[in-house]
């Protein structure tokens, strides 16, 4: 493999997913028209996703050649892309959960927290009550391991009903120090957002 590889999986194995995608980018930027080896661009798109940045994990497969595309591993990155282009949680946790290549397990267990984290904090604003199975689907977690998380973040739990119940949570920091039109923007997008998340296409 050439430098990139090895400073790529370096940077991987540290949890710099920042420098993984500049590292590829600066490669891109100076080869022109030659793109970094197929291992490498997996971890781009994976740098992407648990940078929380899906857009340019969009652009950077859409950019890769056709020969690149019929890639496994790329394939099926690019299928987790779709998921969660699609707002659909779930089955990117599903499809994480897959078999992969060896490799890329450090990328794929990163995606796992990072989606995990993210959708943990955003829950509460989701939802005011949820069951726990839908919990577990949209955390990719089992029953137990729901409990412990639930437990950490002093969910309330419904023995009756199976479910979790939060207390709303408003969003003051998307419209904090904003006003007017500005306030009522941010509003309507954070609400957007949140009918998305609890109903993906």
């Amino acid at each position: 493999m050439t430098d990139i590889h090895e400073d790529v999986m370096n940077y991987a194995k540290v949890g710099c997913w920042d420098k993984v995608t500049r590292e590829i980018e600066e490669f891109d930027l100076r080869r022109g028209s030659t793109y970094a080896p197929k291992p490498v661009c997996v971890f781009g798109i994976f740098g992407y996703l648990i940078l929380n940045d899906l857009e340019n994990a969009t652009l950077f497969w859409k950019r890769l050649p056709l020969e690149y595309k019929s890639d496994e591993n790329i394939n099926q990155v690019r299928g987790v892309v779709a998921a969660l282009t699609e707002n659909d949680v779930a089955k990117a946790h599903q499809l994480l959960a897959a078999e992969w290549n060896p490799e890329v397990t450090v990328a794929v267990t990163s995606l796992q927290s990072s989606l995990r984290t993210r959708t943990m904090k955003l829950l509460p604003s989701a939802y005011s009550v949820i069951r726990a199975a839908k919990a577990e689907s949209l955390l990719g977690v089992t029953k137990e391991e729901l409990t412990l998380l639930a437990s950490q973040a002093s969910w309330e739990y419904d023995t009756e009903t199976d479910a979790y119940k939060f207390k709303q949570i408003e969003e003051v920091n998307a419209i904090e120090g904003a006003n007017g039109v500005e306030a009522v923007e941010a509003v309507a997008k954070h609400a957007l957002f949140l009918e998305q998340f609890a109903n993906p296409r």
